[in-house]
Formats: C-alpha cells, sequence, structure tokens
C-alpha cells in the first residue's frame, strides 16, 4: 500500500469560486478519489486543496510551511500569481512588483522542495479585458498577466519544476464574470491539469 498527499496552494481559481459546478481542483479531487477505488486501496490519494481566493504568492508565503508541514505533502502544485499581476485602483501599478513576484516565486518552490521533489506549477490563465479593465476595483491585463506568467516559466526551467502553460487555454465565453472560468473552463483546466500530471507521473 501507498499513499500520496497532493497540496493545491493558489487563488480563487483554483478555489472553484463563483462556478455552479466542480472546480478543475474539486475534479481532481474526484479522479483521485476514484483511482484509490479502482486500486482496491492499495494506493492512496488525498488531495488538500488549500487555496484561497484572493490570495498573492505573498500570502502563500505567509502560509504555506505550516499547512505543508500538517499534510506531510509528496506532491506540491501551485497555481497563483494571476492576483499579483492585478492593479488595484490604478491601471499601472501591480499588487505584487515584478521584482517581488520574482522572489517569492524562488521562495515558495525552495521551500517546496524541503518537502518534496514533486512540485508543479500550474500557469496562469487570461481573461477578458472587457470585463476586467476594471474587475470590481482591479485591474487585469493579459499583457501584464502573460509577463508574470513568463517570470514563472522561466524560473521552473532554472528549478527543474514543470510548469503547465494555460495562458491560452481558455476563451471568453469559458469565463463567468471575465476572471474566473465557468463551468466550461473549469472543465477544460481540469483536463490540462489531469493529462500533465499522468505524463509527468505525478499520479
Amino acid at each position: 500500500m501507498s499513499t500520496k498527499n497532493i497540496c493545491i496552494f493558489g487563488d480563487s481559481i483554483a478555489y472553484g469560486e463563483w462556478t455552479h459546478h466542480l472546480g478543475w481542483a474539486d475534479q481532481l479531487q474526484n479522479t483521485l478519489q476514484q483511482n484509490t477505488l479502482e486500486s482496491k486501496f492499495t494506493q492512496y490519494y488525498f488531495l488538500y486543496n488549500l487555496s484561497i481566493p484572493g490570495n498573492t504568492t505573498e500570502g502563500v508565503l505567509k502560509r504555506f510551511q505550516v499547512e505543508a508541514e500538517a499534510r506531510e505533502p509528496h506532491i506540491i502544485i501551485f497555481a497563483v500569481g494571476t492576483n499579483d499581476s492585478g492593479c488595484r485602483d490604478n491601471p499601472d501599478t501591480p499588487r505584487v512588483s515584478p521584482e517581488r513576484f520574482e522572489e517569492n516565486v524562488r521562495a515558495l518552490i525552495d521551500m517546496a522542495k524541503h518537502h518534496t521533489r514533486a512540485v508543479i506549477w500550474i500557469g496562469l490563465t487570461g481573461v477578458d479585458e472587457k470585463r476586467t479593465t476594471p474587475f470590481e476595483t482591479t485591474y487585469f491585463s493579459n499583457e501584464r498577466i502573460g509577463a508574470y506568467d513568463v517570470v514563472v516559466k522561466e524560473i521552473c526551467a532554472d528549478y527543474n519544476v514543470p510548469h503547465l502553460d494555460l495562458l491560452a487555454a481558455l476563451r471568453p465565453e469559458d469565463l463567468e464574470d471575465g476572471l474566473h472560468p465557468n463551468k466550461q473552463g473549469h472543465d477544460k483546466i481540469f483536463h490540462a491539469v489531469r493529462d500533465f500530471l499522468i505524463e509527468k507521473e505525478v499520479i
């Protein structure tokens, strides 16, 4: 018998906010539970979705160590960064500067690698700018999201951490409010994440 504890540290998209159906992380959990049943309980999967709406990399850093230690993860998945790129109350000043964002991403990967070799980063998704400039009081642009995703991708390459590119995965019709995926959007992310984890022999 073997056990795999999987921790997802993410934001509202990974949390599944504002969807009437299962978010991509919930769908992944259901799949892993089915895998456990099909293995006749020789392979246990426990998925902990530790995502918090509104979180930036700063927020994840503050809570990562305590939450990871409590769950003894074998696999750590990061799905955060979009909120870092958002600009509150103006279109030009990100919540987390590019320089600070790079430091945070490196720090998170360093910390994760103290717990496990299996670290994955789920890339950022695009938005419908007609509805996100602004979204409430925060401005999200695809150009800035793309630039932050490039930072993640380059750092992941430095650390040999698999990065799933989702930047072009969603279209405006896949978004509930211009930012958060609807059922169709979450289904697309789930299938991409599931196939990626299988390809990387993580699950």
